[in-house]
Order: structure tokens, then sequence, then C-alpha cells
């Protein structure tokens, strides 16, 4: 796999607390130390709003239970299991995830059918620990063959094996897939706990901590990307993104910027701003409230237009990037519906 680039903070296999989502979080300790844990989990919730951190954290106490701390929640101590862990090294831990294509340089658009097949033959091993745990993530990402093949662990799981699906879009998901797992929902956090959060990781504070809370929409993950400097640039691409595609010039440039390498940090960042920003949009306009400076340019606009571009683009995503199309023809395309949508609306 390609190497990238080093981030300032930890990733969610290595980090060891978890911003919010104590309720949930307690649930789950409750559940594990009464042996009432389901084999199937699917954690739902908008992205970057801590659900990896949370499997992880969950996969650690399933996978090493004398580890766990007297708190609570999910907290484990310092232990060779939690190492391995925080590596994906660990034998008995599985993740499932979109592979890293060596010719194309980048990652595949989905995760595929092989992937989950190994998965399959992992859950038939003889474990070490004794135990079994397998991290989707996520399982928007899963083609039509791999989710079906999904669904023979969560018909037949073994023994103490633990299945946690990470979902954005549960609805989306095959109905067989969902019925078979537990749901946990983890909404978007209060505005003052992520600034609290930045303040913590040491990423910002005072009113920069709370302005990067307030873009990133209750996503404490999300809210670190923008303190990295990745959202910024991505903040700032989505705003020429929505100008270009307006007022017809500079799109076709910005596409061309957005298909470098240099540009792959960036991009779900900038997917995820841009359809935060046309949801934003659509409400102010509908609800009479005001627009943010930065989306000026939908003033006067119609909110059930914006709306219309919200749904065809993140289709068109999807679609796009299941097929790897390159990105210069993915923004191209999304600046053809903002074009279609919202001229002259």
């Amino acid at each position: 796999m390609a190497e990238t680039e080093e981030h300032p903070y930890p990733s969610p296999e290595q980090r060891l607390n978890l911003a919010g989502h104590m309720a949930a979080e307690t649930r789950l300790r409750q559940l594990l130390d009464e042996g009432a844990l389901s084999n199937g989990w699917m954690l739902a919730g908008p992205q970057n709003v801590g659900k990896a951190t949370l499997a992880y954290r969950l996969a650690r106490a399933f996978l090493d239970r004398q580890s766990l701390t007297g708190t609570d929640g999910l907290a484990t101590s310092d232990s060779k299991s939690a190492h391995l862990v925080a590596q994906k090294a660990h034998p008995d831990l599985f993740i499932a995830e979109r592979q890293w294509d060596e010719k194309k340089d980048r990652l595949v658009g989905e995760i595929t059918v092989d992937t989950i097949r190994q998965m399959i033959a992992f859950m038939g091993r003889t474990s070490g620990s004794g135990y079994r745990v397998a991290i989707v993530d996520s399982a928007d990402d899963l083609n039509r063959n791999a989710a079906n093949a999904l669904l023979k662990v969560l018909e037949e799981p073994p023994a103490n094996a633990l299945v946690i699906l990470l979902t954005s879009a549960p609805g989306r998901l095959l109905p067989t897939i969902r019925s078979r797992c537990r749901v946990l929902t983890l909404k978007p956090l209060e505005g003052a706990e992520v600034a609290a959060f930045l303040e913590t990781e040491g990423a910002a504070s005072g009113d920069k901590a709370l302005a990067l809370a307030q873009a990133a929409a209750g996503r404490p993950g999300f809210a670190l990307q923008l303190a990295a400097g990745e959202g910024a640039d991505a903040l700032a691409a989505a705003v020429s993104f929505i100008k270009g595609s307006l007022d017809g010039r500079g799109l076709a440039a910005l596409a061309d910027r957005m298909a470098l390498k240099s540009a792959e940090p960036m991009w779900d960042s900038f997917k995820a701003i841009l359809l935060r920003q046309l949801s934003t949009a659509a409400t102010a306009l509908a609800t009479g409230e005001p627009l943010p400076q930065q989306l000026s340019a939908f003033q006067g606009r119609s909110p059930g237009k914006i709306a219309e571009a919200w749904e065809e683009i993140s289709n068109l995503i999807a679609r796009a990037e299941a097929l790897n199309t390159n990105r210069t023809q993915i923004v191209l395309g999304m600046g053809a519906i903002m074009k279609k949508q919202l001229k002259g609306a």
C-alpha cells in the first residue's frame, strides 16, 4: 500500500479516548458484562461522528476483557492486545475495508466480495484469544456481491464472535443485513462538546475551536480534519466549486486539480463539506434563516432545486466512485448538475 501523509492526530484504531457518546458506550459495556452482547452490531451515524473510534474501543474490550478499567465505559488498560489492535495487527481482528489499487495508486471504490470471503474464512479459524472481531468500515462501500456474502456471517455467526458494521446510510443497506444486526445510532455532538474535544487534543482553542466545531456540524473527527489543514483546503475547494458551477468560470481548472494525487487527502472532506453546504443552504432558504457568508451565492435561489442538486450529486458520487471514475469527470458531472438545477432557479 502506498504511503499516506502523516496525520497529527491518532486514527480511530489508535485513539484511546472517545468524544461524547457515553450513553452508547455505557450500554455496550453493560451488555458485555452481562454476556448479552449480540453477535452483529450496526453503528450508524454521520461520517466522522465517532463510529470507528467506538468500534475499535469495543473490539479491544471484547478481545481482552481482563484489561477493562473500572469505569462504566469501554476504556481498557495498556496491554499487548491493545497495541495489536492499534496497529490493526491483532490475530483475532479482521478489518474489511477498501483495498489499495497499486496500479492506480489509490483506494478502490468499493469493498469487494473477495474481501468478505477472506473475512468469512477468518471467522471460521481457531481463535487464539477465544474471541473474534470483524469490523466492516464501512458497510456503505460493499458492492452487491460483497453484501450478499456478508449475510453468511450474520446469519450463522460463530460462537464468541462479533461483527461490527459502520454505516452513514443504513437505509441503503440490504434489509436482510439490517434485520440481522442490533443498530446503535450515534448522533452529532453539541458544538461546545466538539470544541472541548478540540481543546483537549490541542488542535484549537477559544473562538477558533468553536468556529471549527460549528463547521464540523457536531462531528469531532471532521473537526480534527479541519483543524489539521486538510479541511481548510477542502472548504476553499467547495466554495470555489459552488462559485464556478454557478458563474461558469474556473470549474475545469478545479476539476483537474481535484484529480491530482496531492488532492487525495482532502477529497472526502471536500465531498462532505459540499453536501453539507447544499443542505444548509436549502434549509436556510426554506425557513427564512440568513445564509452564512460563504453560501451567499445561493441567495435568491430555490431551496427545492438546491435539495434536488444535493440528491443528484450524492447519487453521482456513489455511482462514480464505485466505478473508479476519474475525479475530474466526477467534479465536472457535479458541476453540470448544479448548472442544470440552479441556473435561473
